[in-house]
């Protein structure tokens, strides 16, 4: 904490508070959760008073601070914004009213965003209840540090400044990331579209197995021979194989899914509709990697169709909007079928054209290639941005310069 400020417990400026109701059948009522890392409050599926097994719920108000008991080390704290008041939360979420006379809540939203406050709630978490949770009254012994109230407001109104700005560079920084998957999916869409040849479904290009869908398992956090690819391991057509977590397999047991150099899958399930259908291929030598349930591995006949090609061709955009209309969503989920990809029709030209169309491609892919590194630098730096201005604001002893300036 910063020598700067004084220090108080939160017990001196926060006050436990329960407005509780016995849930009703019948009623429905609104549900807060609380994101991780200082993430803050957000929306819950609302449940009929008959869904929850708890005999009383827990109605928050604006600026009131949620904690949750098990993850509060991972910095599962948050103030409730304005829309969320109303609100409800069981036992496992105690909550506090603040003392606006002291403490502004907007310092304290940006408090939980730190990592020495962080590892204060895990070092007042440990040992608790066998599940590290975190009892409200070891909660309320946390310190944090706490200016004069005037200085509180203007600092906090820098913060907002900058986290203003930094979410406008980040808007900029995702449009320039959107423009240049636009311009490789247009030039691929006009190469495909000049090559001509035969149409054709995709089951007329498979080849043994044709289609597998993976197996996925919980990541167990120890060490493991065997590794389970990510959802998000597929990027612009390929795979990264550092993608990926422990699962409790032995490699035997996993003989059926291990992932070669050269493999082709597609997402059959993703939470964006925009993700699900997406086509990559294994570039490297992956060793020990399996591939999850929401993956479907394509055995490709190479005598009519060559790999890359097909990856270029099925993420072309006039094919992926074909996938997206096809789509269909469960509990949040869009997915597409083996069936799905069985029928989606190809263009199919010889396989020379193929390969000179694939050549041409990544000549031009190569030219934005320059342009994706400047991009994935500036997200680096954004993420680390925020972080430092609020050691600088809050942990160290130095004041936060006003967003937009050189210091």
């Amino acid at each position: 904490m910063s020598a700067a400020h004084s220090s108080v417990k939160l017990a001196d400026v926060l006050e436990p508070v329960a407005r509780a109701v016995t849930p009703e059948a019948g009623t429905v009522y609104r549900q807060l959760g609380v994101r991780l890392w200082g993430e803050g409050a957000y929306a819950r599926e609302p449940i009929d008073g008959s869904q929850t097994k708890y005999s009383s719920l827990y109605r928050v108000e604006t600026d009131d601070i949620v904690v949750n008991k098990i993850w509060a080390r991972n910095g599962s704290v948050a103030v409730v914004p304005t829309e969320l008041a109303g609100a409800y939360v069981s036992s496992e979420f105690p909550t506090f009213a603040v003392d606006d006379l002291r403490l502004d809540p907007r310092w304290f939203h940006w408090i939980t965003k730190t990592r020495s406050f962080w590892s204060a709630c895990d070092a007042q978490s440990q040992g608790t209840s066998g599940k590290n949770r975190i009892r409200p009254e070891r909660f309320l012994a946390i310190e944090i540090p706490l200016p004069p109230l005037d200085e509180m407001r203007r600092i906090v109104a820098r913060l907002d400044g900058h986290a203003a700005l930094i979410a406008s560079l980040r808007s900029e920084h995702n449009a320039l990331l959107g423009a240049m998957d636009a311009l490789d999916g247009s030039a691929a869409s006009r190469l495909i579209d000049g090559a001509g040849g035969e149409t054709m479904p995709v089951e007329a290009v498979l080849a043994g197995v044709g289609m597998q869908n993976g197996r996925s398992l919980k990541s167990w956090g120890a060490e493991s021979n065997v590794l389970c690819l990510s959802l998000n391991a597929i990027r612009r057509g390929q795979l990264d194989s550092s993608q990926g977590k422990p699962v409790p397999l032995t490699r035997d047991e996993a003989s059926n899914y291990l992932v070669s150099r050269g493999d082709v899958f597609v997402v059959r399930g993703n939470g964006s509709r925009k993700l699900v259908g997406q086509a990559g291929r294994m570039r490297d030598d992956a060793v020990g990697l399996i591939f999850p349930d929401l993956f479907i591995r394509l055995t490709l006949d190479s005598t009519r169709i060559d790999p890359d090609y097909f990856v270029l061709a099925w993420n072309a955009p006039g094919n992926r909007s074909v996938i997206e209309d096809t789509a269909r969503t469960t509990s949040g989920i869009w997915k597409i079928s083996q069936r799905d990809i069985a029928r989606t029709v190809l263009a199919v030209p010889p396989l020379p054209a193929q390969r000179d169309l694939v050549r041409r491609l990544e000549r031009i892919s190569r030219r934005t290639l320059e342009g994706w590194e400047l991009a994935k630098s500036l997200s680096a730096q954004l993420d680390a941005l925020m972080p430092a201005i609020l050691r600088r604001a809050l942990v160290d002893d130095h004041d936060v310069p006003s967003a937009g300036s050189d210091s």
